[in-house]
């Protein structure tokens, strides 16, 4: 297993946000750190019933190194292998059309045109109030505002890049095997993989399920005792789970 190298507390950045959820009860697992008595900083996971007592959810932390680290090993290694990357590619294709066939770019541009109209009423509301203090609730409003659309305009920036493209099947295959080629240590390329192939994971202490952005089902088990390398869990009989599934996690 590759190590990543020490985490700078200013830099660190949770690479399964939103992607990551608690087997146990289902709700997502947010990054947190923590210090040990000797001064040692540490990076986890946690489920977010468990830390905000929402529940009895008993799920353990995960380790964030390790844990990012093993997604993005076993999706080079089974999803990206030789034997599957056909059926990657086929798939990816697939999707690949769906979404150029599908209306979204009119869906998009109407959402962020909707966004638009909603950050102007509100400025025009603001310019109308006195007190401060409402004044300080609609400036956060607009600026909740202001960055969904901005998250909408990049993803129609990124689905008209992808239809100007008009990619075929091989440079899909090929992009797929390129990917299969960066340096697991590099966090760049880790957030690359994360951010192009993990939909969402569900954490469980004896299991992985992970939910890839392909369509149909495909179901891998392997009972590795994956703890064993991490000594993250002594109790812990970790094996992992994929599943391909165009689903999308919540």
């Amino acid at each position: 297993m590759s190590h990543s190298p020490a985490i700078n507390k200013a830099t660190t950045k949770y690479k399964l946000t939103n992607k990551l959820f608690c087997g146990n009860c289902g709700l997502k697992m947010t990054g947190e750190s923590g210090t040990s008595k000797t001064g040692k900083k540490y990076y986890y996971y946690i489920c977010n019933g468990k830390r905000k007592r929402l529940n009895n959810c008993q799920k353990n932390r995960e380790d964030k190194v390790f844990l990012e680290n093993y997604i993005v090993e076993q999706t080079i290694s089974f999803v990206l292998a030789e034997d599957n990357i056909d059926y990657v590619a086929e798939q990816v294709y697939k999707e690949y059309l769906k979404r150029i066939e599908s209306g979204e770019m009119d869906t998009l541009t109407k959402e962020i045109s909707k966004k638009y109209r909603e950050i102007n009423n509100l400025i025009e509301k603001m310019r109308t109030i006195d007190s401060i203090s409402a004044v300080k609730k609609f400036d956060e409003m607009v600026k909740n505002l202001d960055i969904q659309k901005n998250d909408l305009e990049t993803r129609l920036a990124k689905l008209k890049l992808s239809t100007d493209l008009n990619l075929s099947k091989d440079e899909i295959k090929f992009f797929l095997m390129d990917m299969c080629k960066g340096d697991i240590n590099n966090e760049k390329y880790k957030s690359k993989i994360i951010d192009t192939f993990i939909n969402c994971i569900y954490v469980y202490d004896d299991s992985i399920v992970v939910y890839y952005n392909v369509s149909d089902n495909y179901h891998y088990d392997d009972t590795t005792n994956i703890n064993e390398k991490a000594n993250l869990h002594s109790n812990s009989n970790l094996k992992k789970e994929f599943v391909f599934d165009n689903r999308k996690g919540g």
